[in-house]
């Protein structure tokens, strides 16, 4: 069972999240679902670390890592936890960006629009966002930010790039 926010507003923001994560593909060469998520720690100050994000999002790694891999494993290190893996900083901006086509345009899919309407409303809702890269294989990506109350809510995605 995953963790559930109290406030108000992060009911709301989630419950926002979910619905524009709901049916959404980080496509590569194994695609890989979308998910959200939220962490009810106390509220955070300072700078969110790679520690806050792992120890926040570990349970739902462990329970979609099958899913978010796409049912693979490129290598044995990618079987590791989270936070023994290689993790490396990315842009949030050129995250959405890449996925989403950048601006808006009559000959976008689906897909495009899904990431840059994700992209905006994380933007728009949460601040000190940050972007990591969990691993080399196979790859988990995680945004992170806080939300109006502080507390650490972002989304999680897969890759495998051989």
């Amino acid at each position: 069972m995953s963790v559930q926010p109290t406030e108000e507003a992060d009911i709301t923001l989630l419950a926002r999240l979910e619905e524009a994560c709901s049916g959404m593909w980080n496509i590569s060469e194994s695609d890989s679902p979308v998910f959200p998520y939220f962490s009810n720690n106390a509220a955070l100050t300072g700078d969110i670390t790679t520690e806050m994000i792992t120890r926040a999002t570990q349970r739902l790694w462990n329970d979609k890592s099958q899913e978010i891999a796409g049912g693979t494993r490129c290598v044995e290190s990618d079987n590791m936890p989270l936070d023994q893996q290689l993790c490396d900083a990315i842009d949030v901006t050129q995250f959405f960006q890449t996925r989403g086509g950048g601006e808006e345009s009559p000959d976008e899919c689906e897909g495009d629009r899904q990431w840059r309407e994700l992209g905006n409303l994380i933007a728009a809702n949460m601040t000190g966002l940050v972007g990591y890269k969990y691993g080399e294989c196979e790859i988990t990506y995680i945004i992170a930010g806080r939300s109006c109350t502080g507390h650490l809510m972002g989304i999680l995605t897969g890759s495998v790039e051989t």
